[in-house]
């Protein structure tokens, strides 16, 4: 099974102010979507975890062509690529009802050790399970890693909550999607309109952690970095967003 294809209906509770489908919502479905591929390859969560393995989301990378609204139907395509040292890769394409491109995104995946969260080659884990998708595309390539920024301004505080956590036992990368959009949308504003935008997670938080989202936003261009309070970087996020003419 090369790819797979699932198809999602835009709820009210997915959208924003403007009736468009949010960012975290974006994440939400890719993960879903990646998810159940990974379990049908057989390499899944409960896969994983029967070799003492977890998946950790190390980056993603979206570019957003236009964002459906709501009771639109979206496809959320999703492949594995050949694994590069530390990192399992995995490609998103997103289509409305007429096949037309709602998003593409690139992703890079960690598989930990559950005793030691350390990271595993994914060749040790993965080896004779991917297919090979060497002639499918890939939309983002290159080790653009973000790296943190001094004299950054406007933060924002806020705890990680319960309903926050995922089955990992961690702050979802979702959520984290939805810090950085909040963050965003009070440096400009306004409920912002993202083109493009990527998240380096780095490290986890869980419930009970106070966080700190501070960053720049100017001509279209926005970076934010979130920071736990004992100074360590938790998610880094760097993008663009469509001005008003």
């Amino acid at each position: 099974m090369r790819f797979l294809e699932r198809k999602f209906i835009v709820r009210q509770s997915e959208v924003d102010r403007k009736g468009k489908l949010r960012l975290d919502a974006f994440f939400d479905y890719m993960q879903d979507a990646a998810s159940e591929h990974a379990a049908k390859l057989g390499c899944g969560m409960t896969d994983l975890i029967s070799a003492n393995r977890m998946w950790v989301l190390f980056r993603m990378r979206l570019g957003m062509l236009r964002r459906p609204d709501v009771s639109e139907e979206v496809t959320v395509r999703t492949w594995p690529m050949a694994c590069e040292r530390l990192f399992a890769n995995r490609e998103f394409r997103l289509v409305d009802s007429d096949g037309c491109d709602l998003a593409v995104a690139s992703s890079r995946w960690l598989v930990l050790d559950t005793a030691t969260l350390r990271p595993k080659r994914p060749g040790e884990t993965l080896d004779g399970i991917l297919p090979d998708n060497s002639d499918m595309p890939r939309f983002f390539t290159g080790d653009t890693r973000l790296s943190d920024e001094e004299g950054l301004g406007m933060p924002v505080e806020f705890v990680v909550r319960e309903s926050g956590i995922d089955v990992n036992r961690h702050f979802n990368n979702a959520r984290c999607a939805a810090v950085v959009y909040d963050w965003l949308a009070g440096a400009v504003g306004e409920a912002p309109d993202i083109s493009t935008i990527q998240i380096d997670y780095l490290h986890s938080s869980v419930a009970g952690d106070r966080l700190v989202t501070s960053g720049r936003a100017r001509d279209g261009e926005f970076f934010s970095s979130t920071h736990g309070d004992d100074g360590s970087v938790r998610f880094l996020a760097s993008g663009t967003v469509k001005t008003s003419d």
